[in-house]
């Protein structure tokens, strides 16, 4: 990707989502008001999106969207805001257009937050006309073309005084310059004192830099008690190994009902949970990493929905049992969407189901087409999957097992071993007893 561009931070959405003029608004001075309880600002708010208010629909959708006073509730601020969008309302379209250009959601969809960035931005929205052509920009980097003209709609917005055009105009130069193996010092630190103008300015330049600069940006952006930012350091914290440190920012309100801070925590939770001996620590490890990223799948979360059906599949069969048969189903759903994808620990996953029958029948033979196209991706324990499903470990005596090839099963192992698996040459002698055994007593009865 040559820049990110960021369509998910509506920690600011009191000031994004409402013109100047609508700051007189009775919805904006509802949620203004600090002294008027939360319940009665929702009730009022719904009773006036409910006879057209489109102020008060963006309202509600930025408080779902916030998380800090209500619940976070991502699809009923869409819901929300697409009955303002059938209305007309231009800020309406550009905030689907920047929901549905999220691609951590199920929903992610360019082509048709394109339509609405662009209907926006034809209401005269300047925000929509910064995101639609610099999303524009992106794809035209992406797929190699020219984007002169596009480059210079930016420029023209940007020098008519829009800060979050100035950044992305930055950014473009920035690729540009990468692209033609220039210096682009000049260029990181011009996006350094732009950021300081806003919070979300420093996250787009938190996501867009790296090193020492990124780290500074975040330091800020944590200062602030910018959710985003206090989840991108909480990462930071995971990729050196801190997990209790990431694990206790996560959890701190009102970043932890957000869906990638569910997401993430979920994971965290689910390590520890097979990592613990004692059984009570152990049940509520379980329950708290089946909840945290249930959660965030409930909100349509792309990889806490992937993480919570091959979590669930590797903690044992227990943790189904009250599953509908269309739970399983939807399960079984999201590791073949997350194998299409072409990772391969995900076809791996997917193989796995298909050779256990964890969520619906067992088929070996897509299990094997799987498990070899992780193998074609290098992906190891695909490798002694192979190796379990030639050694009749899944055969339940159905017409589908698969024939018994303890030869072929060695093999696979081997591969395995010699790309660095530990416990292929454990896997390589029980296979060898295990054969030598069976030829003996094959001899013994001719």
């Amino acid at each position: 990707m040559a820049f990110q561009l960021v369509v998910d931070d509506f920690s600011n959405w009191k000031t994004d989502f409402f013109s100047v003029s609508e700051k007189e608004n009775d919805a904006y001075r509802l949620i203004k008001d600090e002294h008027i309880p939360v319940v009665e600002v929702v009730k009022k708010l719904q009773s006036l999106e409910e006879t057209g208010d489109n102020c008060a629909a963006r309202a509600l959708a930025g408080m779902y969207l916030q998380g800090e006073k209500l619940p976070y509730a991502r699809l009923d601020a869409l819901k929300i805001l697409k009955k303002a969008a059938g209305r007309g309302d231009k800020v309406s379209k550009r905030i689907i257009g920047q929901m549905l250009l999220d691609f951590q959601y199920t929903d992610f969809s360019p082509v048709n937050a394109f339509s609405f960035l662009k209907e926006a931005k034809e209401g005269g929205d300047p925000e929509a006309a910064v995101l639609f052509t610099t999303a524009c920009i992106l794809e035209d980097l992406e797929e190699g073309k020219e984007s002169a003209e596009k480059i210079q709609e930016l420029k023209e917005l940007s020098e008519k005084g829009s800060p979050l055009a100035q950044m992305y105009l930055l950014l473009t130069r920035k690729t540009l310059l990468k692209q033609a193996g220039k210096d682009t010092g000049k260029i990181d630190e011009a996006m350094i004192q732009l950021a300081l103008q806003s919070p979300r300015l420093t996250y787009i330049a938190a996501l867009n830099q790296a090193g020492e600069r990124q780290k500074e940006c975040v330091e800020k952006l944590v200062k602030a008690n910018h959710p985003l930012g206090i989840i991108l350091k909480a990462k930071t914290y995971m990729a050196d190994g801190d997990w209790s440190i990431a694990a206790f920012m996560l959890s701190r309100p009102p970043v932890n009902k957000m869906p990638e801070a569910q997401h993430q925590l979920g994971a965290y939770l689910f390590l520890s949970f097979m990592n613990q001996s004692d059984p009570d620590l152990k049940e509520h490890l379980r329950e708290k990493f089946i909840s945290s990223l249930r959660s965030a799948a409930d909100q349509h979360h792309r990889k806490a929905e992937y993480k919570l059906a091959s979590f669930l599949m590797l903690a044992g069969p227990s943790l189904i049992e009250n599953y509908s048969p269309q739970e399983k189903m939807r399960m079984v759903d999201v590791l073949k969407r997350e194998a299409l994808s072409g990772d391969a620990m995900a076809m791996n996953n997917y193989g796995y189901h298909c050779l256990t029958g964890f969520y619906s029948r067992k088929n070996l033979k897509e299990a094997e087409k799987w498990l070899l196209k992780a193998v074609q991706e290098n992906y190891v324990p695909a490798l002694t999957n192979l190796a379990l499903l030639h050694a009749g470990e899944f055969n339940d005596g159905t017409e589908g097992d698969a024939p018994i090839n303890y030869k072929k099963s060695i093999e696979f192992l081997e591969k395995a071993k010699a790309m660095g698996d530990a416990d292929a040459q454990r896997h390589i002698d029980y296979l060898k007893e295990i054969s030598s055994k069976h030829q003996k007593t094959k001899s013994e009865n001719l």
